[in-house]
């Protein structure tokens, strides 16, 4: 049986805020789920679960959501909603930093489709995850949400002497 899960403005705003990408996003569903009384499971645990609790599975940036039924298996039905939680943006390349001229250059690539300009002369937040090293974990590492918190980067646009042709027609190179 279902039920129905309002969010108030507040809480959509926190939620906006806090999902800077998808690792981001999963998370804070994860602590929403948890606040309304799902129990976070991990992959390796028992999943047990009594007839009418409500469970949640966080991979990366995949939230998967279940409630246990309550009636009999035999003449139950299932009920399954799914959500789509990354957006187009730029990542960094791994290990490929450089100090150039005193500069830390860090390459980008695209994912997705975003509107490359929007990106451009902007500072710009870095946001992802991070691997700590945690000995209670299974693999010996955990991997947690970071975001700067605070502009850490800019995209310069290429400045217009080397394009001359900038405000006729403009493409980026990916």
């Amino acid at each position: 049986k279902g039920t129905k899960v309002a969010m108030i403005p507040s809480e959509i705003i926190r939620f906006l805020d806090t999902s800077l990408t998808s690792i981001h996003g999963a998370a804070e569903i994860s602590t929403i789920l948890t606040e309304r009384g799902s129990r976070p499971l991990h992959i390796g645990d028992s999943w047990s679960v009594a007839p009418g609790e409500a469970f949640h599975v966080v991979l990366s940036g995949t939230v998967v959501a279940f409630r246990a039924g309550t009636d009999n298996p035999d003449t139950a039905s299932v009920v399954i909603g799914a959500a789509h939680t990354d957006s187009p943006g730029l990542q960094l390349k791994e290990r490929s930093a450089r100090v150039v001229d005193g500069f830390l250059q860090i390459p980008v690539e695209v994912y997705g489709g975003p509107i490359l300009a929007t990106w451009l002369d902007r500072e710009l937040l870095v946001a992802g995850r991070i691997v700590v090293h945690d000995d209670r974990a299974r693999s010996g590492v955990k991997l947690l949400p970071f975001s700067s918190r605070r502009p850490w980067a800019i995209i310069p646009n290429l400045a217009i002497h080397f394009n001359r042709e900038m405000n006729e027609s403009l493409t980026y190179n990916r």
